[in-house]
């Protein structure tokens, strides 16, 4: 999948993502997988609860 704004694809917009993460926060802790599961968990909330 492409981000509509970016065009960037998923893995790219996640390590993006995960790299502002740390750099605002100074925490090596933040991984591009913990970011995708945020993303993904918010996404899915959003689906199934209108108003998320």
């Amino acid at each position: 999948m492409r981000w509509r704004s970016s065009g960037e694809t998923d893995e790219e917009r996640v390590a993006k993502v995960a790299e502002h993460v740390k750099n605002e926060h100074n925490s090596e802790d933040v991984t591009s997988e913990s970011v995708a599961f945020l993303i993904s968990t918010t996404t899915r909330l959003r689906s199934e609860k209108p108003g998320f």
